[in-house]
């Protein structure tokens, strides 16, 4: 009987210390991953959700949409966030036009992460972080041909 107490001690320190290497290999990942993803999301809110440019940029468009067609349209932005995220972060710019839509957006997946411009015709087209003011032209220039064609 002595023999199986001591057997089932081993057995219950040796899976306490499993699940515990494994929960500190798990946290220093994802210590590891939030660190790297560091530089990309400050990056990617100074040139876009900070920035005062871009925003004033979209307003005025908004503005000027409702200008042109002030009755029965819809138009406005949003900034969007990803829940299945781990980082809290606006990761999404869309810009509505009635029933139609374009979006600029963050997406973090380790060594692969990029930004992408999508629409509702589910076309789009990937950049690379360092590319953000061309992913950011190529969402405005959208907005402009969608709300032309719209016209």
């Amino acid at each position: 009987m002595k023999n199986f107490n001591q057997k089932l001690e081993d057995i219950e320190t040796n899976i306490i210390n499993e699940r515990t290497n494994k929960k500190l290999t798990t946290d220093r990942a994802e210590k590891r991953e939030i660190e790297a993803n560091k530089q990309i999301v400050d990056k990617w809110n100074l040139s876009t959700i900070n920035n005062e440019q871009f925003n004033s940029t979209l307003n005025k468009t908004l503005a000027t949409f409702k200008k042109i067609n002030p009755t029965n349209n819809n138009y406005f932005f949003v900034y969007g966030d990803d829940l299945s995220a781990k980082e809290k972060l606006k990761n999404v710019v869309s810009f509505y036009l009635n029933e139609e839509w374009v979006s600029l957006g963050l997406v973090l997946s380790g060594v692969s992460t990029y930004i992408t411009v999508y629409d509702n015709l589910k076309e789009s087209k990937l950049y690379k972080i360092k590319e953000i003011e061309e992913a950011k032209e190529l969402f405005l220039n959208r907005i402009l041909e969608i709300f032309k064609n719209q016209n």
